[in-house]
C-alpha cells in the first residue's frame, strides 16, 4: 500500500520513497508508479495538473543544473490516461523571464510535441495567503492558480546548493513565489522554504537525477551522471533519501531538519519505506560547493534592499538584460 494522503495533503502512514535507476525516462517513470501503485494516489480523472521543474538557469539539463524536459514529457504522458488539463509552471527571477527560461531549457520545444501549456506565475493573478505557524512569513501573495489547482508535481533537480546544501523538493516549491527578487529571502532562507510548504502542497516529488550536479551548485556546478529518479508522495521523505543518496546526511540538512520538526514529512531515513534500489546501491559522495563567490555574495546584498532594486539606475540595467535576453531567445 502507498502512504495515504490526508485532505492538507500530508502522509498520514509510513512513507514510501522509490528509488529508480535506468536510461529511458519513459521506463523509468511507469516502473516509479508501478512501485508506488499507480496513477490514482496522484492524480483522479480531470484533475487540473500543475508540474513545476527546476528551471534556474539558462543551461540545458545535462549540465545538472535544470530539469531534464524528456523526464518531464515521459510524466505528462502516463498523466493523460487520467486528464488533459496539465500546465508546466515557472516564475520570473532576477533578469530571466520565465518564457526565456522554457526556450532556453528545451521547454518550448517540449509544449509543441505535447500541446501543455507553458505558464509565467509571474504573470498570474495573486491571492493572500496566510502561513499558518509562521516561522518567516506570516503571509505571502501566491499565485491563484497554484493553490486553485487540483495537483501539483514537484519536479526537482538532484543538486548541491551553495546556500542550503542541496536544493530538492522542498527548495523547489521556493520557485512558485511570484516575485523577481525571491532572493531577498535568502538570510532566512530555510525557515521561508518551510513556510511556503506549508501552504503549497505537492501531491507528487519526482526528483530529476538523471545527471545531478555536484561542486558550486545550483548554477556553476559539475554535472554527474546518476541514472536516477527519486519519487513518493511526500516532499520532507523524498528529500532525505535523495540527500542521503548524495552522501549527506539529511538529518543535518537544515531546512529539511525543519520541515520534519514541524510535522510537514518523515526525514528520519529508518522510517522511510524504500522501493526499486536501496540507498547503498546508487549513493554517491556529492562534492560541496566552495564557499560562494564574491560577485554573487555582493548581488545578494544588493538584492536584499529593495529601495536599491527600485532604484532607476539598477531597474534599468534589468530591463536592458531582460530584453537582451528575450532577443536572443526569439521573443521580442
Amino acid at each position: 500500500m502507498l502512504d495515504t494522503i490526508d485532505n492538507e495533503g500530508f502522509t498520514l502512514s509510513k512513507p514510501y520513497v522509490a528509488i529508480i535507476e535506468g536510461i529511458n525516462p519513459h521506463q523509468m517513470i511507469k516502473d516509479a508508479f508501478n512501485l508506488l501503485g499507480g496513477l490514482d494516489f496522484v492524480v483522479s480523472s480531470q484533475d487540473s495538473v500543475l508540474i513545476k521543474p527546476n528551471l534556474c538557469a539558462l543551461k540545458e539539463s545535462d549540465t545538472g543544473a535544470t530539469t531534464d524536459p524528456m523526464l518531464v514529457e515521459a510524466l505528462i504522458n502516463l498523466l493523460r490516461d487520467k486528464t488533459s488539463d496539465i500546465s508546466i509552471v515557472e516564475s520570473d527571477s532576477g533578469a530571466i523571464d520565465a518564457e526565456v527560461k522554457f526556450a532556453a531549457c528545451g521547454y518550448v520545444q517540449l509544449s509543441q510535441r505535447t500541446g501543455v501549456n507553458l505558464i509565467n506565475l509571474s504573470k498570474e493573478k495573486l491571492v493572500d495567503v496566510t502561513i499558518p505557524n509562521a516561522l518567516a512569513l506570516k503571509s505571502i501573495k501566491l499565485p491563484k492558480m497554484v493553490m486553485d489547482s487540483d495537483v501539483l508535481i514537484n519536479v526537482p533537480k538532484l543538486k548541491v546548493n551553495e546556500i542550503t546544501g542541496v536544493t530538492l523538493s522542498l527548495k523547489n516549491v521556493f520557485g512558485l513565489m511570484p516575485s523577481r527578487f525571491k532572493t531577498k529571502y535568502h538570510r532566512v532562507i530555510d525557515k521561508v522554504i518551510v513556510d511556503l510548504n506549508k501552504v503549497v502542497k505537492s501531491r507528487l516529488a519526482l526528483v530529476d537525477g538523471i545527471v545531478g550536479m555536484e561542486g558550486q551548485g545550483p548554477i556553476d556546478g559539475d554535472p554527474v551522471k546518476m541514472n536516477l529518479i527519486v519519487t513518493g508522495s511526500n516532499c520532507v521523505a523524498v528529500d532525505s533519501i535523495s540527500a542521503s543518496i548524495m552522501g549527506f546526511n539529511p538529518e543535518a540538512v537544515s531546512h529539511i531538519k525543519l520541515a520534519n520538526s514541524e510535522g510537514l514529512g518523515e526525514g528520519k531515513l529508518k522510517n522511510i519505506s524504500i522501493k526499486g534500489k536501496n540507498i547503498s546501491e546508487v549513493q554517491r559522495k556529492f562534492k560541496m560547493p566552495r564557499s560562494m563567490p564574491l560577485t554573487r555574495r555582493i548581488k545578494f546584498k544588493i538584492i536584499e534592499y529593495d529601495a536599491l532594486l527600485t532604484s532607476p539606475v539598477i531597474s534599468e540595467c534589468i530591463g536592458i538584460l531582460r530584453y537582451y535576453r528575450r532577443w536572443k531567445h526569439g521573443l521580442t
